[in-house]
């Protein structure tokens, strides 16, 4: 579990992402710690992940991880009235994934492939984003041999899946993605059996301090965003991606904000650990 202190930096952060969600796009862009016109983020366009050494494809196929993933929320999807199948077997969903596999230099610093790995299935149709299999350059780039300490600008995961949401607005089965610049609302976001150590150790004295001894199944647990623990989760790295996607994209996707939280349990068989799942009620 946290300490007392870390789940207080939690809080705080949480309630200044609160702030920057609540706030419109001027606002937030004042309220950053190097102060800008807008919050806007300066990655716009699906090519900058070509430009930055990401490779990657939307597919219509039956990966076999992404229909467990959906398998694992099919309870909840159907539960919010969602759509529970994969592109492949005739529903709404699909896997996107790039890897960060091409060496790039920037400002004449070299950033070599680091083999990161961000998968996200995207629903347009309902309006639905699951962080599916996510390991970002800064992550894994330090396993490698040598370890790598230079990374691409382009490397947050907020930035990435909303790129990845973008080559989802125009598909049509059978044919290349067409990238759009008006991409539909996002209106749930799953992140899928977490397991981030600072995320999991907050979530883990929440459930202690509501004297759970285990991550229930949906429905879960529900808190509202603005209470202590909806603030301490949007203050965990899983929680703070999330909110910047919608901070830094007010001018693509309208002034949208978390309403609550739900924490869960996404059952799979083969979990040696019963890692906990999140959704972001997004509206």
């Amino acid at each position: 579990m946290a300490t007392d202190e870390e789940y207080e930096r939690a809080v705080e952060k949480g309630t200044v992402l609160l702030q920057l969600l609540l706030a419109n796009d001027a606002e937030a862009g004042q309220m950053l710690d190097l102060p800008q016109q807008s919050a806007q983020s300066t990655f716009a366009s699906v090519q900058d992940l070509i430009v930055h050494g990401y490779t990657g494809k939307r597919t219509t196929s039956c990966i076999l991880s992404g229909r467990e993933a959906i398998m694992r929320l099919s309870t909840a999807l159907q539960a919010l009235g969602l759509n529970p199948e994969m592109a492949c077997d005739g529903g709404a969903n699909f896997v996107v994934e790039h890897k960060h596999s091409e060496d790039r230099t920037f400002n004449s610093v070299n950033c070599p492939a680091t083999h990161a790995n961000l998968t996200q299935i995207c629903n347009h149709t309902d309006g639905v984003l699951i962080a599916h299999s996510n390991h970002s350059a800064t992550h894994v780039g330090v396993f490698q041999e040598p370890p790598i300490t230079a990374f691409p600008p382009l490397s947050r995961w907020s930035d990435i899946a909303y790129l990845q949401w973008l080559t989802t607005s125009t598909f049509t089965p059978s044919q290349a993605p067409v990238p759009t610049s008006s991409p539909t609302p996002i209106k749930f976001i799953f992140r899928l059996s977490i397991q981030n150590a600072a995320t999991f150790s907050i979530l883990n004295t929440i459930m202690a301090k509501k004297r759970r001894l285990e991550y229930p199944m949906w429905p879960g647990v529900t808190f509202d965003i603005a209470s202590e623990e909806g603030k301490a989760i949007m203050g965990t790295p899983n929680g703070a991606g999330t909110a910047w996607l919608l901070i830094q994209r007010k001018k693509d996707l309208g002034h949208q904000r978390i309403e609550k939280v739900t924490v869960f349990y996404a059952e799979d068989v083969a979990d040696m650990w019963r890692f906990p799942s999140l959704l972001f009620w997004v509206v």
